[in-house]
């Protein structure tokens, strides 16, 4: 019963990610430029890697979706893209983890596979794991497992260690049992395990390991995930209850060559990571070095909505450093609402592109008999000669319109688009935007236009010479139509950007280059 009722507030926390920056939503609001704020999105059980300098988030939704999100600035967690869905007999999705290994992603998760409601706290939870069929986060996935963890075991996660993988999670002692423990065994290949569990540590050496503090209670271990620098190895992991304030981390150090032999863990006698007074309920954390590549690292948690029992949480995040003897030194949470200056490599708000950055695409064509190139341009439309004509749009991204004078939300990067057709181009805001909306968009009708987080069908553009040697474009959408309406425009006072029909004079733009 113990653990129904752990389980069953679990379940009811994964508020996902995948949905963390809504449409409108502002994650920097009031603060100053290159700020943020916490928290970051809804959401528990956060997982985030560094790829290719951008930021794969993965979650779940709904206790059956898995979603992966990529975006470039840790601090706006974007919308994320489903992956997979579990078929029917299987429910309770938690915690899923993107790994890139021998060259595929893996995504290991534990899903109840008896058909029942995860609220009925089955025993029957297990590990599995989701292959990518290449090299490409947002797959195509297929499912492999359970793996043989010998019972139930939930937060799987993998550790690369002198050129050999081991499986680590959390795991019950025996069938029936509610007692979590860290178990870890050999992995032969990112699919399978070879030989038997190992239980790594005690779960109960302090009172502070316990589902709560006091000696009645049992030991109750979760969430390990791995954290290396310096040749040394770390496993920080979850302990208490979950939906109580009193959630907290702890600390493991691996002292030896074998992962699989207990005394070579090293566990620190106090939590390295617990509750302040502002924020409690801490956990189920995730490590990444910001893209900078400077040896700044950030720590991205989960925290209790509020002081009382209960399955409401959000992500947070936040640096974190080395004390002088090399361990991870994570310092308290910080609090709701105080700004934070934002991750390096992220640019800030307001921050235009680098003159690096721009000449990465200098020269190259933006379509076939096209003489406009590739760079940061002002988009007027032809039609206004004063007044409001820079095609423009608000903070968050919601809403495109027309301004009087240019700035940064007047500025766009004009590119070819990756991997897409020669004549398609991406449409990006150069800067000014909070959160992480940044390509030209249109929904399926025509009738919005707007900014999205990712390039897709209705986020690709075409952009034809018009009219001689006018210097007029047109700019068409080559996404996903409901109907006619393909032509980017304008009304009369410039207050409204959308779709049209037909090239006239509110649908001619002229593209003046900004030099950075």
């Amino acid at each position: 019963q113990a653990r129904a009722r752990d389980r069953s507030h679990r379940t009811q926390s994964l508020e996902s990610m995948a949905h963390s920056i809504h449409p409108g939503q502002d994650p920097d609001s009031g603060t100053a430029a290159g700020q943020f704020t916490n928290p970051v999105g809804p959401g528990a059980d956060p997982w985030v890697v560094l790829h290719h300098d951008s930021y794969l988030w993965s979650s779940s939704d709904g206790n059956r979706t898995i979603f992966i999100a990529r975006g470039e600035h840790l601090h706006a967690p974007p919308p994320g893209r489903a992956v997979w869905t579990a078929p029917p007999h299987m429910n309770a999705c938690w915690a899923p983890e993107l790994h890139l290994l021998q060259g595929r992603f893996h995504i290991y998760f534990a899903a109840n596979c008896d058909g029942r409601s995860s609220q009925a706290g089955s025993s029957l939870h297990q590990a599995f794991v989701l292959r990518s069929e290449a090299d490409d986060p947002f797959g195509p996935y297929t499912l492999h497992g359970p793996l043989a963890t010998d019972g139930w075991a939930i937060d799987m996660t993998v550790l690369q260690h002198r050129d050999s993988l081991f499986a680590i999670w959390s795991g019950a002692d025996k069938p029936g049992s509610d007692t979590q423990f860290l178990y870890a065994a050999a992995l032969s290949d990112p699919l399978t395990i070879d030989g038997p569990r190992v239980q790594i540590c005690c779960n109960d050496t302090h009172l502070w390991e316990r589902r709560e503090p006091t000696p009645s209670e049992p030991g109750l271990h979760e969430g390990p995930e791995v954290l290396r620098r310096a040749g040394r190895t770390f496993v920080i992991y979850s302990c208490g209850a979950c939906w109580l304030p009193t959630y907290k981390l702890g600390l493991l150090e691996l002292v030896g060559d074998d992962p699989l032999t207990p005394a070579n863990w090293v566990k620190r006698p106090s939590p390295v990571f617990s509750s302040s007074e502002h924020t409690v309920g801490v956990g189920h954390s995730s490590f990444v070095c910001a893209k900078a590549g400077n040896d700044e690292w950030w720590h991205v948690y989960h925290a209790k909505d509020s002081h009382s029992p209960g399955s409401q949480r959000s992500i947070f995040l936040q640096p974190f450093g080395f004390a002088p003897d090399g361990t991870p030194d994570f310092g308290e949470p910080v609090q709701r609402g105080v700004p934070l200056p934002v991750p390096s490599g992220d640019r800030a708000f307001n921050e235009m592109p680098s003159a690096e950055e721009i000449q990465r695409d200098a020269g190259r064509s933006l379509g076939p008999g096209n003489s406009l190139r590739a760079g940061l341009y002002r988009i007027v439309l032809a039609s206004r000669g004063t007044g409001r004509r820079f095609l423009s749009v608000n903070e968050d991204g919601s809403k495109a319109d027309l301004w009087h004078e240019a700035g940064p939300r007047q500025t766009w990067r004009v590119a070819p688009a990756e991997g897409g057709p020669p004549e398609v181009v991406s449409v990006r805001i150069a800067a000014g935007v909070r959160g992480s909306r940044h390509f030209l968009s249109s929904n399926h009708d025509g009738s919005v236009v707007d900014l999205w987080a990712e390039f897709g069908p209705n986020q690709s553009w075409v952009v034809r010479a018009e009219g001689g040697s006018e210097g007029l474009h047109s700019v068409r959408l080559r996404g996903d139509r409901a109907g006619p309406r393909a032509f980017l425009s304008a009304n009369s006072d410039g207050s409204v950007v959308d779709l049209w029909s037909a090239v006239g004079v509110n649908q001619l733009w002229r593209f003046e280059r900004y030099e950075v």
